[in-house]
């Protein structure tokens, strides 16, 4: 469900801004904890027409780590309506985030986007060409605009509307930041069950062994058009033959695509091994 949100003024100011003017492709930025989710939030609380593009692989409203998603709020929650799997809870791969982003603006009539945190340095350089992908015609800007000035400067033809963080924004660790990720994986796995998946072709090849260490890869499965449809894991059959633990989905699978994502057995269920490990946190901050 989607939290209550408190909506200080000026950000009241820009929604209704937002609305009158009817922009219909709106790139949220920010850096960490400065209240992206909740703008977006009360964005479309007030505007139901807009749909959400998640653009965070790590720190998701809506659908499962390592994607890039695309979703509504209904009802006071957001539903998930597709993703591009990434294949990483990273937001460093620049192409295939913005593939990834330019391909759901396409699909998509009018939106909001939400994008990681990761706006220094490298993150710079992916939120500007995420703008670009999204050709978006509005910004929103939260935090300081001078250390967003990297971003900004190479989109000022654009509207920028430049706002405060949100005074009940607050910090979350590491840990708690894993948790969502840990519940957002096993919301996406929850019922999964051995698929028969005959004459599948695998993007890349999968290891030679699998469950190595414990590792098991996370991997999307597409259709025959190349569309993400579930999330699963590989694992060994008695006989050895590669099998997917997928929800099954409601088209014929083709393709299985692998990442850089990994996941262990455990009692309770599977679970992501975590690569965003805190000692990143400086460099490639999230949320």
């Amino acid at each position: 469900m989607a939290a209550a949100v408190h909506i200080p003024d000026d950000w009241q100011a820009a929604i209704e801004r937002i609305g009158a003017e009817r922009f219909a492709r709106i790139a949220v930025i920010g850096a960490t904890d400065t209240g992206k989710s909740s703008f977006v939030t009360a964005l479309m609380l007030g505007d139901p027409g807009l749909e959400l593009i998640d653009a965070d692989p790590g720190q998701k409203l809506v659908g499962p780590p390592g994607t890039v998603s695309l979703g509504r709020l209904a009802g006071g929650r957001f539903d998930l309506g597709g993703f591009v799997f990434i294949g990483s809870t990273s937001s460093a791969n620049i192409f295939l985030l913005t593939r990834a982003c330019e391909a759901l603006a396409r699909a998509s009539q009018r939106f909001v986007a939400n994008s990681s945190g990761f706006v220094e340095k490298l993150g710079a350089r992916l939120q500007a060409a995420t703008i670009a992908a999204l050709d978006a015609d509005c910004i929103v800007a939260l935090g300081d605009e001078t250390a967003l000035a990297p971003i900004l400067d190479r989109h000022r033809e654009r509207t920028i509307i430049a706002l405060r963080p949100s005074p009940s924004a607050t910090r979350k660790t590491s840990a708690a930041r894993a948790r969502l990720r840990q519940a957002s994986f096993a919301a996406a796995i929850d019922g999964a069950g051995p698929l028969d998946l005959s004459d599948i072709a695998f993007e890349p090849a999968p290891p030679a062994r699998i469950g190595l260490g414990g590792k098991h890869p996370v991997c999307s499965l597409a259709d025959a058009d190349g569309t993400d449809m579930a999330i699963g894991v590989l694992d060994a059959g008695h006989d050895g033959a590669v099998r997917v633990i997928a929800r099954a989905p409601d088209r014929p699978a083709h393709v299985v695509r692998l990442g850089s994502m990994w996941a262990e057995r455990r009692e309770e269920g599977w679970r992501l091994i975590d690569t965003l490990h805190p000692s990143w946190v400086h460099d490639e901050p999230e949320g």
